[in-house]
């Protein structure tokens, strides 16, 4: 059972990967215009630091989606997400507003904590991960077994549309929260005259 929800979250990682990489090569220059807008790195480093990005979250997604060197993928992408979440919290610090881009697009929202709690739940989903592949049961192997029937394949897949729905849900509901304190608000209890 374990073991089946260890390839669940290692097919979600895939996908949040293999979207993250598609959406930055669709829309490369802007991409590498988010890395300056950063202003963590000297911009003469933008193009390479951007490619490399690119080129690691495509490698990322493909160890995750095929199990194939999985173990150092591991290693790599809690590296690579851990410097995201060094540049977003640095920017959080010195109170700059500046466009996520974390999947290629600066039409998205502006950094934010919440921006800093995805990063996190990702890196833990990598770090349970690790743990199972380093220590747990299957400590050695390469890979989460791959589960050949295609029912085992649809099943994991649903999962992963759960989990990544109710992800993206449950950080939006600070807005769902003051929509519904605006479309309701709360009743006032008027005191009733004494009589």
């Amino acid at each position: 059972m374990i073991e089946h929800g260890a390839w669940i979250i290692q097919l979600t990682l895939g996908i949040v990967f293999t979207t993250s990489s598609v959406a930055k090569l669709m829309n490369l220059q802007r991409f590498l215009r988010g890395i300056r807008e950063y202003q963590i790195l000297p911009a003469r480093f933008t193009i390479i630091v951007g490619l490399a990005i690119v080129v690691g979250e495509s490698l990322l997604a493909f160890a995750h989606l095929t199990g194939l060197f999985l173990t150092i993928a591991l290693s790599f992408g809690l590296l690579m997400l851990s410097s995201f979440a060094g540049a977003v919290g640095i920017n959080l610090i010195r109170n700059r507003t500046v466009p996520c881009y974390c999947f290629g697009s600066g039409d998205e929202e502006a950094i934010s904590f919440r921006t800093l709690i995805r990063l996190l739940l990702v890196m833990a989903a990598e770090c349970f991960l690790a743990c199972f592949l380093w220590f747990g049961a299957n400590s050695g192997s390469h890979a989460v077994q791959n589960h050949h029937s295609t029912q085992a394949l649809l099943e994991a897949l649903t999962w992963v549309a759960v989990i990544l729905q109710l992800s993206l849900w449950s950080l939006s509901l600070p807005e769902v929260a003051a929509l519904a304190r605006r479309l309701y608000p709360p009743l006032r209890h008027t005191e009733q005259p004494s009589k």
